[in-house]
């Protein structure tokens, strides 16, 4: 209820008539409404406090681990150092396992040949346009469906883990076919990572 309406309810049941002829119902509704409407500040107040509160606490827990950190790299600034040339290095591997710009024709003439010796069969392969995901990095989505034997299957998918270049398996879906049990149509969405050459 809106505190427009309280209050025009406590004072509807003052203003008509003298403290006297006033029902002892209608007094203790009156206190009720009021005790409510503090506890409710009372409340609101104390929310308030508390998430201020909290958003102090976390703001000094902050400034106290960047202290500390700070202090860390006062002492030994070859740990930082170190840290950042662990980090350069471990983005350099993974950069290997990124397909090069002029390699894209290359991959999924490969990813169609592993399809071929997994004894399965490709029914499409949807190569969407490439998105850039940073200044030198690109991501290329692409769909692929595949028929086999439902071992093959697994053994293709094997094989797409095992691949040297950086592919993520966003979806999988198996079906069989209808033709036999072990008959099944591997719908794949994925999207393999680009750097510009």
């Amino acid at each position: 209820m809106p505190i427009k309406e309280i209050r025009d309810i406590i004072f509807s049941i003052f203003k008509s008539s003298s403290l006297k002829v006033i029902s002892r119902q209608k007094i203790l509704l009156g206190i009720a409404l009021l005790l409510g409407l503090s506890l409710l500040l009372y409340q609101s107040l104390l929310a308030v406090q508390l998430i201020t509160s909290k958003a102090k606490s976390f703001c000094l827990s902050s400034q106290k681990k960047l202290a500390a950190y700070q202090q860390k790299i006062v002492q030994d600034p070859q740990a930082l150092l170190g840290k950042i040339q662990e980090k350069w290095n471990e983005l350099k591997r993974l950069e290997k396992k990124f397909t090069p710009e002029r390699e894209i024709e290359y991959l999924f003439n490969d990813l169609k040949g592993l399809v071929g010796r997994a004894e399965s069969r490709l029914v499409s392969l949807d190569i969407k346009p490439l998105i850039t995901i940073a200044e030198n990095y690109q991501k290329l989505p692409f769909s692929i469906l595949v028929k086999g034997h439902y071992v093959d299957i697994t053994l293709l998918l094997s094989k797409f883990e095992a691949y040297p270049r950086l592919i993520n398996i966003k979806e999988i879906k198996i079906r069989p076919t209808g033709e036999s049990s072990a008959e099944v149509t591997m719908s794949l969405e994925a999207e393999s990572f680009v750097v510009k050459d």
